[in-house]
């Protein structure tokens, strides 16, 4: 039943971070991980799905990741977690001009990630 389960979009080009995602969220009951490496799969699997959360690399290749921020935005109030080895002061301040629901650094540490994502979960569910 799709209704109980939480679906994720992971949005990254790197296999080694999505292996590693899917590594770290295989404890999590009810989670449904869906990928997405460029613009038009995310819009496409956006349109066909409800998801509870969005994990963002905003390096991916050939794109800029913040301006498919703002495309999702336009149409969807997911909430998005960026993850990124980016810890600039310039990429920090631009998730916070963004309103961007939290950010994640490569490498990914399992806890911070899973803590990360129950406490999106657990505003969902509060919501519903």
């Amino acid at each position: 039943n799709e209704e109980d389960v939480y679906n994720i979009l992971v949005i990254d080009d790197n296999r080694e971070i999505l292996q590693e995602v899917i590594t770290i969220l295989s404890d999590m009951e009810n989670v449904c991980l869906r990928y997405a490496n460029n613009k038009q799969q995310t819009m496409e699997l956006l349109e066909d799905h409800e998801f509870v959360l969005i994990l963002l690399d905003p390096s991916i290749a050939d794109m800029d990741g913040f301006r498919l921020y703002e495309d999702i935005r336009e149409r969807y109030d997911t909430p998005v977690i960026v993850m990124s080895a980016d810890k600039s002061s310039e990429t920090v301040n631009r998730i916070q001009e963004l309103n961007i629901d939290d950010y994640l650094t490569k490498p990914l540490y399992p806890a911070v990630v899973r803590e990360a994502i129950r406490g999106i979960l657990q505003r969902f569910d509060a919501q519903i």
